[in-house]
């Protein structure tokens, strides 16, 4: 007991082991997946962002190979000449000649003369300007021309000044045409004449003498002094004009510098208006600009729309069917906006092409779950398989180690059951033998023990045989059993026949009920005599407590129910899962000396089965038990009708 419980507990921790490490398994495994589908997904979602960043660059670009068709055009004429070359120049080497409908230019040439005129695109007459109205559309470009009109403001403007907006669907790109206008510069800067502040040596010699004549002491000094105050004055002379003529030269070079630096200064005049075709951008340029970005074999499982904000319209997708509520990612494909501009910008209607992308299956993040939830299923099925391949391993086990326990205990029970009616016949036969026993009455005695003992044996060695020819049906499926047309009262009559007598020699009381109406079965008359008999034969051993027994037999439904009752001491309620059960024998019965293998019941089930019927069993402790064999009456050949 003690090496079989040490085993058993080396089973239980090598499970409890090996369960431990699947959960610890499925934890990281859990782990694992989710990190590596975030992985995906995020590498996915770059994917899309950069084929859309793409997208976008791509059409940026496309706006910005349009002509530059800035002038300093003092006339119309002149104009029209410079747009229509620019335009025709660009024509002839852009990879798009369809992107532009429509040109127009509004030119400021006076204060008050501001005029609109727009370019008839004709391959066959020319392009030609002419006069119209402003459009509507222009306004706000018209009023600030006005406006600069009246204030003569004077603002620089870069020339890469540009504004771009959207109406609806329309696209329209607006130019600024610039004025140069010369710098006027001041006049240059002559310094002033020194001021003539000589020391009194210098100064001539009648200015101190009121005769202007010194006295005759001081004549000579005077007149040297004199010949230095002239000589002095022709010195400063000569220095303010060379001052002088040093600023003349600085005044020139810093004009000279300012015109290198500043040649010119740029002055708004105009505007030219370009209109994009529309039906150009929808049905050519972005079919083509979204099979070029959108053609990889994970890119191309996204539907794609570019919609104009804020009224939410389409203005293009490559599926119709589909709602763009809902979407992966977006990227502004275009947006109105003025570039560079210096002072007060027109103002623009605020509006954007927005590139949404949405995947075919609904969205990238369900893609991913599902993607996610599979590789889970698919672990967790496999984590599943190996957590129901070690239960199945532990129960067969466990199976295995009961049946050979069960196994040992049948070998030692039938050893025992055999060895007992052997050594009573063996003793009986001595006395005989011997001639020990002379009297009638001792040797009819000993012959009904050898007899019964006998049979005993008899009994014994059948239900072991049957046991071994049932297991071996099971493996081949050889129909080991007779069936034919039986009469359900003649086979009780025949089981009571045989024990009876032992019945009435230990003084039970035997009752039987059998019904007048009922049916007759299919069924083999040996085998459910077998299962009659060992019924009897467990009430004689188990139930000697109360001495009586009953034997019914009714028609019920669509069935012959045959009752065996007693009143022993019953069977407790742990052990009635497990009578059916080769070689189990409950424990009273184990700590018990009445003999028995266990193979009865098991027996009885198994022949029950082979007739298509059951055996059920209700038993109450300390009053008795009563066993029920359900025989249906359609059964043929034992097989269902």
């Amino acid at each position: 007991m003690f090496l079989r419980r040490i085993k058993f507990d080396v089973l239980t921790f090598s499970f409890g082991g090996l369960i431990l490490l699947l959960l610890i398994a499925a934890i990281f495994m859990h782990r694992s997946i989710n990190q590596a589908s975030e992985a995906e997904r995020r590498e996915k979602q770059e994917q899309l962002e950069l084929g859309m960043r793409h997208s976008s660059n791509d059409f940026a670009a496309l706006l910005r190979d349009v002509p530059d068709f800035n002038s300093e055009a003092k006339s119309p004429a002149q104009l029209e000449a410079w747009i229509s070359e620019q335009y025709t120049r660009w024509r002839n080497k852009t990879l798009h000649p369809q992107l532009i409908r429509g040109i127009g230019a509004g030119r400021m040439f006076t204060a008050v003369e501001i005029g609109f005129s727009h370019l008839e695109l004709s391959a066959e007459r020319g392009h030609t300007l002419t006069k119209s109205d402003w459009p509507a559309v222009y306004a706000p470009f018209k009023t600030e021309l006005i406006t600069r009109a009246k204030n003569k403001t004077l603002q620089p403007l870069p020339t890469e000044a540009s504004a771009q907006f959207q109406i609806g669907s329309e696209i329209f790109l607006v130019q600024p045409l610039t004025a140069s206008i010369t710098q006027q510069f001041p006049a240059p800067f002559i310094p002033p004449p020194r001021r003539q502040n000589l020391p009194d040596f210098t100064r001539p010699p009648g200015d101190r003498f009121p005769n202007g004549d010194p006295p005759p002491f001081m004549r000579h000094r005077w007149e040297e002094r004199k010949k230095r105050f002239e000589e002095h004055q022709q010195h400063l002379a000569a220095e303010l004009q060379k001052e002088r003529r040093d600023a003349e030269r600085s005044v020139k070079a810093a004009q000279q510098a300012l015109r290198k630096g500043r040649p010119r200064i740029d002055q708004l005049a105009g505007f030219t208006f370009l209109t994009l075709d529309t039906d150009y951008l929808q049905k050519t340029f972005l079919p083509q600009l979204m099979a070029q970005h959108f053609n990889t074999a994970e890119l191309a499982n996204y539907y794609v729309a570019i919609i104009a904000e804020p009224e939410r319209q389409i203005f293009f997708t490559n599926n119709a069917d589909r709602d763009f509520s809902h979407y992966d990612a977006q990227a502004v494909l275009f947006q109105s906006e003025t570039k560079a501009w210096r002072g007060n910008a027109p103002p623009v209607t605020p509006q954007k092409l927005l590139l949404l992308a949405r995947h075919k299956s609904g969205s990238l993040q369900s893609v991913v779950n599902r993607t996610r939830w599979r590789n889970l299923m698919i672990g967790y099925g496999v984590l599943l398989a190996l957590f129901v391949s070690a239960v199945t391993l532990m129960i067969a086990t466990a199976r295995a180690r009961a049946l050979a326990q069960k196994q040992i205990e049948f070998v030692a029970g039938v050893t025992h059951e055999l060895r007992t009616p052997l050594t009573a016949i063996q003793s009986a036969g001595f006395n005989l033998a011997s001639g020990r026993v002379n009297e009638a009455e001792r040797v009819k005695q000993y012959g009904t023990m050898i007899h019964t003992e006998g049979r005993r044996l008899a009994d014994l060695i059948d239900q072991v045989l049957s046991y071994a020819r049932i297991e071996t049906n099971k493996k081949s499926g050889e129909n080991l059993y007779n069936f034919q047309l039986l009469q359900v009262a003649s086979i009780i009559e025949q089981a009571l026949s045989e024990y009876e007598p032992m019945f009435t020699a230990a003084g039970w009381q035997v009752e039987k009920s059998i019904a007048t109406d009922l049916p007759p079965i299919f069924g083999d008359a040996n085998v459910l005599a077998g299962a009659l008999k060992n019924l009897l034969q467990n009430a004689l051993k188990y139930a000697e407590q109360g001495k009586w027994l009953r034997v019914a037999a009714s028609h019920v439904n669509n069935e012959v129910q045959i009752t065996v009752a007693d009143h022993g001491s019953g069977i407790e309620r742990r052990d009635l899962p497990h009578i059916f059960e080769p070689f189990y024998r409950a424990q009273k019965m184990v700590a018990s000396t009445v003999p028995g293998t266990g193979l009865g019941l098991s027996l009885v089930n198994e022949y029950m089965k082979a007739h298509h019927g059951r055996v059920t069993v209700d038993s109450v402790v300390g009053e008795g038990t009563v066993f029920t064999l359900h025989l249906p009456i359609n059964a043929t050949n034992g097989k269902s009708a």
